[in-house]
């Protein structure tokens, strides 16, 4: 309840609004409706016990301004509380989104069926018929969406492509690519003896897979996240966490694209890739 100053009817100092849930995270549509009614049901009776108050100090010719000032910090106040995070995501350049952004931007059934209908758009444009493509659930695309992967993946491709299947190429084409990082040999040249534990361990894994060795790959598997984790780090230090990380999103997705069958268990694969990423750095 309130109470009453000068026959004006003061409001409640806290309004009661609907509790906030998980879904509010994606401005669900029935909490945001029930939200914007009872801050204007509040808001309402406010701005009328404003009105009078000013009235009764500083006259009727300032009410309108102040009211007008009023009502644009009310709005203020709304859209801020609405605003979804997938949003403010969106503005980040690619290396600047937390593993778990990535991930909900994986997991978003909305965002999955855009990938899959621009996937779609461009295999009609270079003419290739759907009947000759298996189905699929997802298509990642690193050209569209580099800010998808996680950086152990990128990590892992550039080390496997540089230094174990394409050693004579990739290179050559990350330093292409790289606005800054690597375009000095010297820079490649530090790098390559930073990461050459790392990549002998690539290269076992590699034999082994051509081998149809599962024993063997699962033995490199335990010692796989560890030598990984010990080269980003000293990279990073290296060059400089945002530099390394900025190289890595613009240079390595550009080459990457993966798809997932109808029967994926997303949920699985997803925190599968995440729980990686956090071991393996």
């Amino acid at each position: 309840m309130g109470f009453r100053w000068s026959g004006v009817q003061i409001p409640p100092a806290r309004p009661t609004f609907p509790t906030p849930t998980s879904s509010f995270r994606g401005c669900d549509p029935a909490f945001r409706t029930a939200f914007i009614r009872a801050a204007r049901s509040y808001f309402r009776r406010a701005s009328l016990m404003h009105s009078r108050i000013a009235a009764h100090y500083l006259g009727e010719r300032n009410v309108f301004v102040m009211r007008r000032r009023f009502a644009g910090l009310i709005a203020l106040i709304v859209c801020v509380c609405l605003v979804n995070p997938s949003a403010i995501a969106s503005t980040k350049q690619p290396w600047e989104w937390t593993p778990q952004e990535r991930a909900e931007a994986r997991r978003d059934p909305a965002k999955r069926l855009e990938r899959l209908h621009d996937g779609g758009s461009e295999r009609r444009a270079l003419g290739v018929s759907a009947k000759s493509v298996a189905p699929v659930a997802d298509v990642i695309d690193g050209s569209r969406h580099p800010e998808l992967f996680f950086e152990t993946e990128l990590f892992e491709y550039l080390v496997q492509s540089a230094f174990v299947t394409l050693p004579e190429i990739y290179p050559q084409v990350i330093r292409q690519r790289s606005s800054d990082l690597f375009r000095n040999p010297a820079d490649w040249k530090r790098f390559a003896s930073i990461v050459a534990n790392y990549s002998l361990v690539l290269k076992e894994e590699h034999g082994a897979a051509n081998a149809l060795d599962r024993s063997a790959i699962s033995a490199i598997q335990s010692r796989k996240c560890v030598a990984e984790a010990r080269a980003l780090r000293e990279a990073r230090r290296a060059f400089g966490k945002t530099r390394f990380d900025r190289m890595l999103y613009e240079t390595v997705p550009v080459s990457m694209s993966r798809s997932y069958s109808i029967d994926t268990d997303f949920e699985t694969s997803i925190n599968s890739a995440l729980g990686r990423e956090e071991r393996c750095q």
